[in-house]
């Protein structure tokens, strides 16, 4: 219980570090420019100019060798101060009171009492302020809450359960981000270092460990990635609660492809494609915005004569989010605006909105890119991984896509005698090469080869039919896919004959009380819905793999529940404009429950997510109350690389490898007071696929999420020689090699034991994990060798 608690307040303190610098520091320092803005404009403004800022600051603090917490406290609690000079201007009253307080005749409990009456006052008006947005729509934003906390609780589950990690790829950025405590930016090469640095600043600003940094972020930061969602969605239904609608059925609804499975698990966690998706809905929603709005201005013949229009400049700025935290991020911002470009194609071309659009395209670019710039003019190289995302783009990288594929037969055609010579073509046909006449040949040829119309009706069949089964029947599985394809075609051609019948109404009829743009939405998604299917069918299809197949998985599948939900909202628009609104407020709720009824009966209801397990819980909590209980740097922990990443702030770590490599010196000593033996009686496979449980209103409980897949400890595995891998965290990452070393530290525990009785103690021990210590004299330390 106190492990958990502790982790709790861990959660709690990023949660409300994460909301300061994201949203409280920039509605503060920005709140002259924000004051009037609607809350949807100035959720967008923080969610992508907060995080191109603080990129901005702290990679080019570290450029000039100047980052450091003084440097940061410096910028930003002296620029959130002094946004607050007008609030704490010197009065004469306040002199005087000041003057009074000196003397001694203005007493503490007076200046306490009205410090304490301001705050109130504060908190009121806050309070009231809030409640005049809330009341408004009070029963849509309540069922928002309810669904956002429960996005919150599904997603943090498994970091309460596990205290770990869930992927291995999180190692390597707490390596960046300690890198950036120690004042070096892009330290393994030039990437996108958005989310190091919101980390950081959590380090920084409030001395958040990063390992609590790492855990948790990626649990807050699903809060903007759903709201960002809704906000997206809420610019393409008619209906108010539709947006609720979809949310709730993609954070309920099971996942039927492994790869949608992984990308659900991914937003758990923080790695920085994730932590880009609420940048990257809002630049398709400042996109829509931005040519919506301006469309409307231009036929009306009033155009804007603001230099930067403001849903242009969110998009400017959301297009240099993605960039700043993750390349993958802005290729899908690509797809997903190309749906919207697509539709809105006559609109995008006119010199009304080409210019200002590529111009605000290419700030983003340069604003994202100028840190990074900066490091290549610096005499920086690039990040290896970017090497690794242009080898999937070339087909060379090992990916993990689940395909199913299912070979097609073409006929062989002219056959001919016997007697007769023929050549195979490759797909399958036949046909004669000698013994025939000229006649005979030319007839063959315009008998074998189709017209230019059936061949491209071949084509695109093919691709049709391969894009079904390698896209949307892997993702969605048979009975799905058909549905979503369906509806797809439905909502196409019902918007198609709704905007000429409204067109008619319009201009022929003079009927102007019809909203003719009502539906316009649905088209884009449907499009870029199709675009991201096809990306992550792209190999089968013959085409660029643009980014690894699973990584588009959220996206599509949040696509893909939208276009599900169109023909729910159509039927609510419809009845919106009966007038029965007050009926449909009530109606939007009992949807809502309904569909997740529905849902939960159907057993359709998702299960639990999991995480690539790296190392016990156990191993976790003991690290951390050594942390909590030992003062810094008088503990050494002796245990595979894992236990680095927690300490490093804090104490030392030895690794097994090192460890029983030193055997064969003379002398070994570890120079602290305490030392600690971490040792895996069962070692666990490296990265495994575990699962979690939980309560059944939360998740299902399909796989059972405590067992873990092991091996055991023996002295025949101590015998057996160390099996080294290309860098020293490699050793432990294979099941055969980790049980060598982890037998092989077992029994040097024995043999010390042996030699120094009664100095090395068991601090914690269960079925799968022991944890030995022992307290020596740092003037006369124990020789580690036992050689």
């Amino acid at each position: 219980m106190e492990d958990l608690l502790y982790w709790i307040i861990e959660y709690v303190k990023v949660l409300l570090g994460y909301g300061f610098i994201m949203y409280i520091w920039p509605s503060a320092v920005f709140r002259k420019y924000l004051r009037g803005k609607s809350v949807t404009f100035r959720f967008g403004f923080c969610t992508t100019v907060q995080v191109v800022l603080v990129s901005t600051v702290v990679l080019m603090l570290g450029l000039v060798h100047i980052l450091n917490r003084w440097t940061m406290w410096i910028f930003f609690y002296g620029l959130f101060i002094w946004s607050f000079r007008e609030k704490f201007k010197v009065t004469e009253n306040t002199k005087k009171k000041f003057k009074y307080l000196i003397t001694g005749t203005f007493g503490w409990k007076h200046l306490l009492l009205l410090a304490w009456e301001g705050i109130i006052r504060f908190v009121k008006k806050t309070f009231r302020v809030f409640w005049k947005f809330y009341k408004v729509h009070w029963l849509e934003y309540t069922l928002l809450v309810v669904t956002v906390v429960y996005g919150m609780i599904y997603f943090s589950w498994g970091a309460f359960q596990e205290c770990s990690y869930g992927f291995s790829d999180i190692y390597v950025h707490h390596e960046w981000i300690y890198n950036l405590v120690q004042g070096k930016p892009f330290s393994a090469g030039i990437y996108p270092e958005g989310m190091h640095c919101i980390i950081y600043s959590l380090y920084a600003l409030f001395g958040i460990k990063t390992y609590s940094g790492l855990l948790f972020i990626g649990c807050v930061n699903i809060i903007a990635t759903i709201l960002a969602l809704y906000c997206l969605m809420k610019e393409i239904f008619c209906w108010r609660y539709s947006s609720i609608f979809a949310l709730i059925m993609i954070l309920t609804l099971n996942m039927l492809c492994m790869n949608q499975v992984t990308a659900m698990a991914r937003m758990q966690c923080a790695l920085p494609q994730e932590f880009g998706f609420p940048a990257l809905y809002m630049c398709a929603l400042y996109l829509i915005r931005f040519l919506k709005t301006r469309n409307y201005a231009i036929r009306e013949k009033v155009v804007s004569r603001k230099p930067l229009d403001e849903n242009l400049l969110l998009f400017c700025m959301a297009l240099a989010a993605t960039i700043v935290i993750h390349f993958y991020a802005t290729i899908m911002a690509f797809f997903l605006c190309l749906g919207i470009a697509i539709i809105y194609l006559k609109r995008i071309f006119s010199k009304e909105h080409f210019f200002p659009l590529v111009a605000a395209a290419i700030l983003g670019v340069l604003i994202a890119a100028f840190p990074m710039v900066t490091g290549v003019v610096m005499g920086l190289p690039l990040q290896g991984s970017l090497y690794w995302g242009m080898s999937v783009i070339k087909g060379t990288a090992n990916t993990t896509n689940v395909q199913v594929q299912e070979s097609t037969q073409q006929p062989v055609t002219d056959v001919i005698e016997d007697n007769v010579n023929y050549e195979h073509k490759e797909n399958g046909s036949v046909i004669e090469t000698q013994g025939v006449t000229s006649q005979q040949t030319e007839q063959i040829q315009q008998i074998s080869q189709p017209s230019l119309l059936e061949r491209w009706s071949n084509l695109i069949k093919e691709k049709g039919e391969t894009l079904y089964k390698s896209g949307y029947k892997v993702l969605y599985q048979d009975l799905r896919a058909k549905w979503i394809l369906s509806l797809n075609a439905l909502i196409f051609l019902i918007w198609i004959l709704y905007r000429v019948v409204s067109a008619i109404c319009y201009y022929i009829l003079k009927f102007d009380k019809i909203n003719r743009f009502c539906f316009d939405g649905y088209p884009m998604m449907i499009l870029s819905s199709i675009l991201f299917v096809i990306t992550y069918a792209a190999p089968e299809l013959g085409l660029p793999s643009l980014i690894e197949s699973s990584r588009t998985c959220f996206i599509g599948y949040s696509l893909g529940v939208m276009t599900v939900v169109m023909a729910i909202d159509m039927i609510f628009a419809i009845m919106m404009q009966c007038g029965i609104k007050v009926f449909l407020h009530v109606l939007s709720v009992g949807v809502s429950i309904a569909i997740v009824a529905v849902i939960y009966m159907t057993n359709n209801y998702h299960g639990y997510l999991y995480f690539e397990l790296t190392r016990f819980t156990a191993s976790v909590n003991i690290t951390n109350e050594i942390m909590e209980s030992l003062e810094r740097n008088t503990y050494t922990i002796i245990s595979p690389t894992e236990e680095l990443y927690q300490t490093i702030e804090e104490g030392r770590h030895e690794e097994i490898l090192t460890l029983m490599e030193n055997q064969e010196k003379s002398v070994y000593t570890i120079p602290t007071e305490y030392v600690f033996v971490f040792i895996e009686k069962k070692p666990l496979k490296y990265v495994q696929v575990h699962y979690f449980n939980g309560p059944e209103w939360l998740a299902q409980n399909r796989i059972e999420g405590t067992k873990y897949i092991t091996s055991v400890i023996s002295e025949e595995e101590a015998l057996k020689a160390i099996k080294y891998g290309s860098k020293l965290s490699d050793s432990y990452m294979n099941l055969s090699a980790r049980t060598i070393l982890e037998s092989k530290m077992y029994q040097w525990c024995k043999r010390f034991n042996e030699l120094y009785p009664n100095e090395l103690k068991a601090y914690y021990e269960d079925e799968y994990f022991v944890c030995y210590y022992m307290k020596q004299n740092t003037q006369c330390l124990y020789n580690m060798s036992l050689k």
